[in-house]
Formats: structure tokens, sequence, C-alpha cells
């Protein structure tokens, strides 16, 4: 049985982000896109923070908030249908997992995907390139 790590699991999930796809949830449809990707930053800020002393409990418990975080936050009005789609599903897996899911639990979140499923991953990875630029904490320096 694979361990769970933080890092585990944020890989997973960011490979999980694009593997989405189901009906349109009720959560609001109007978060600015600082809000909806502030979501992913302040992961990406626990988990630093957390480092190699996060247990499988941390990793999940990042992964439940952050459900819980996509779904008070909801989604940009511009989020494409298939996307939001994708997004609705991600939430639902997640909340789903066991209090003692493994990395190998959450990899073969995927597994019985449909069609559409798998078309709605891309739609919902191509909007999420959106949040890079917000992901990228920006100083003003130039990468030259």
């Amino acid at each position: 049985m694979k361990k769970l790590s933080l890092l585990a699991a944020l890989a997973l999930l960011l490979g999980f982000l694009a593997g989405c796809g189901d009906d349109a949830s009720d959560a609001p449809e109007s978060a600015s896109m600082e809000d909806f990707c502030g979501v992913f930053l302040d992961l990406a800020q626990t988990a630093q923070e957390q480092g190699a002393e996060a247990t499988d409990a941390d990793a999940l418990k990042l992964l439940k908030d952050l459900a819980d975080k996509l779904e008070d936050v909801g989604t940009p009005e511009d989020m494409p249908e298939d996307a939001r789609d994708g997004l609705q599903l991600l939430i639902e897996k997640i909340k789903d997992l066991p209090d003692d899911a493994t990395a190998e639990d959450l990899a073969n979140v995927e597994k019985d995907f449909s069609e559409e499923d798998k078309a709605n991953q891309e739609a919902l990875q191509k909007y999420l390139e959106k949040c890079i630029g917000e992901l990228t904490p920006s100083d003003g320096a130039s990468s030259e």
C-alpha cells in the first residue's frame, strides 16, 4: 500500500484537476479569478509550510479543505460549463475519499471516467492555465 505523502497528494491533485467531469454544481458562478485561483495558492503555501514533516493525514486534510474552499468560492463567470462540471466532480471525489486514503486510492479515482469525463478533464486543465499567473508570486523582477 502506497503512502499518501503531501507532495504525492499535491502531484496527484494537480493531475486529477485535469481529470474530472460531471453535472454542474450549485456552487456560485460569480467568483473572481483572484478568489478562485487564490484557493490553489493557499494550498501551495500550506503544503510548502508543512513540507516533509506532513503526514498522510495532513495531506488528506489539505485536499479535503481544498474541496470545501472550492465549493464555497465557486467558479468565475467565464468558466466553461464542461470545465465547471469537471471541477464539481473533483470536489465530490475528494469529499468521498476515506479518512485513511492512500496515494493509490487517489490515483484510482479516475479509473471509471467516461469519454465525456475525459473531455471535461481537458477543458478544466485548459481553464486552470489561467491561474498560473495567480499562482506565481510577482515581485516585479524580470526573468531575463
